[in-house]
């Protein structure tokens, strides 16, 4: 292969991967925020927090490295020269493998998403507890109910999600609150 060949299949070949991380990130986000009751389209997520979703989702998920081998060995295997009647099948095996690879992507960054989603709701939760929220009208601080009850959910440029950690099957009543309204927002994880 020449030096222009061998750019437009390694183009061809980011592009792939890019794709199913989008994917995988995609469902993974959506999959977690609707089990928290939310969809992740109103939340004013980043295209960034996508991409992160869909490589960072394999340290919680180890199994969603599947999808991917798959869909890399794909690649090394179709990147090889061979014949033209070689070169038509591997296009049409192609196509067979990117439907197997979302067939398998899908069910599982869904599944770990609801997964991640479910430990949130309960003591094993990652997301900080809500220590204080200082009110600008307030001259003391007033918690959240009891200290240490709510978590954070996401803070993006308008609001803050915060939800009271429920039973592992029932869904949280999140609590959309204007960011504009605090002075100081107190987490931690202790």
């Amino acid at each position: 292969m020449d030096d222009k060949t061998t750019s437009a299949v390694l183009k061809e070949q980011f592009a792939m991967i890019a794709i199913l991380v989008v994917l995988i990130g995609t469902v993974y986000t959506d999959s977690y925020y609707a089990a928290l009751g939310l969809r992740y389209q109103f939340l004013n997520l980043p295209a960034s927090h996508i991409a992160y979703r869909g490589l960072t989702a394999l340290v919680d998920a180890p199994y969603l490295v599947l999808p991917y081998f798959v869909g890399i060995l794909w690649l090394g295997f179709a990147s090889t020269t061979g014949k033209a009647n070689a070169a038509r099948l591997r296009i049409w095996a192609g196509y067979l493998v990117i439907a197997v690879v979302v067939g398998i992507a899908y069910p599982l960054a869904s599944y770990a998403g609801q997964r991640a989603a479910k430990r949130d709701l309960g003591n094993d939760s990652h997301l900080p507890k809500v220590k204080l929220l200082l009110p600008k009208e307030a001259a003391n601080g007033t918690s959240c109910g009891v200290a240490d009850t709510c978590r954070l959910l996401l803070v993006d440029s308008e609001y803050l999600y915060m939800f009271v950690p429920q039973g592992p099957n029932d869904v949280p009543h999140v609590k959309r609150l204007d960011r504009k309204v605090f002075n100081e927002i107190d987490t931690g994880a202790d």
